[in-house]
């Protein structure tokens, strides 16, 4: 048998060597990448960490970072087997791993996503003494309540229109169709987050008081791939019913009329006023003129008092 050469012998020790102390994991490109599921269907994470070929891992687990207890896992796989114990309660029976060959990863599932398991997972890989871990997101998609169309108000014959609707994830996006099937623009757009982290949207447009037929409203789940539709009817207005600038001089006019009268009233009344209190200055003044000559005639002496 021969020896082998020294040569070989330095390529075979340096291969060695390189084996030893290759780190056992690598970080992948989509590190931190946020992954999105359909809510009561089932999420796949991939773990941000890949192994080489042929590398047998000791153990991975699955972590809600920020959790506690920290010792309590999603998913524990360790001598090649799923473990049960120190699992959170709520993911037991709800988990598997899964071997994606292709990237030379893991894939943890979860069935029957619910709204609790959105937020930040934690893959932790070990090879012999050594580990690795990183971080993935999952965001839970859901479709919201059916849209609700009402009038908002009358405008120089617009009629303006706003579309509501609750329970959206992630933030959806409006359309309005005239009663042709055109765009419509929107007027204003208002989202906000309920207690729940969910999307309310509230989303107006205008169409003109004349047109007739339906008007509907579109609300998309990009996310999902899915919508929801509302339609309102523009029906022709009813003989004698009055327009909008009509409807506004109806209000208008009769509290102007009111306020005329209730000004000439107050004017009527001021005048009365003046008048009775010019009235009882002429009194007083012919009063004051008569009542000192009564006085000054009664002190006055008598001719005869003097005579006999």
């Amino acid at each position: 048998m021969e020896r082998p050469s020294p040569c070989g012998s330095w390529l075979v020790g340096c291969l060695f060597t390189i084996a030893v102390f290759q780190p056992p994991v690598q970080v992948l490109g989509d590190a931190g990448k946020v992954y999105i599921a359909p809510l009561r269907d089932t999420a796949n994470l991939p773990c941000p960490l890949f192994l080489w070929p042929n590398m047998v891992l000791s153990e991975m687990r699955w972590y809600r970072p920020g959790h506690l207890p920290r010792t309590q896992a999603v998913h524990v796989f360790r001598d090649g087997q799923d473990r049960d114990e120190d699992l959170m309660p709520e993911y037991k029976g709800r988990t598997a791993l899964v071997r994606d060959a292709h990237k030379e990863s893991y894939i943890l599932q979860i069935s029957n996503v619910r709204l609790e398991d959105r937020g930040l997972y934690q893959c932790q890989v070990w090879v012999g003494n050594s580990s690795r871990e990183d971080n993935v997101t999952l965001q839970v998609a859901v479709l919201g309540s059916d849209p609700y169309i009402h009038v908002k108000g009358y405008d120089a014959g617009w009629i303006e229109l706003l579309c509501q609707s609750v329970g959206w994830f992630p933030k959806p996006w409006t359309e309005w169709r005239d009663t042709t099937g055109r765009a419509l623009l929107s007027l204003s757009e208002v989202h906000s987050l309920d207690e729940n982290g969910l999307f309310r949207t509230a989303v107006s447009s205008r169409i003109r008081d004349n047109a007739l037929g339906n008007v509907s409203c579109t609300i998309h789940n990009e996310a999902l791939g899915q919508e929801k539709t509302t339609a309102m009817i523009i029906g022709a207005p009813e003989r004698g019913s009055l327009s909008s600038p009509a409807v506004a001089l109806s209000v208008v006019l009769p509290v102007l009329g009111l306020l005329i009268l209730l000004g000439i009233w107050l004017i009527c009344k001021q005048k009365k006023s003046k008048e009775k209190l010019l009235y009882e200055q002429a009194m007083e003044k012919i009063f004051w003129k008569t009542t000192p000559k009564k006085k000054e005639d009664s002190t006055k002496p008598s001719r005869n008092s003097g005579v006999n």
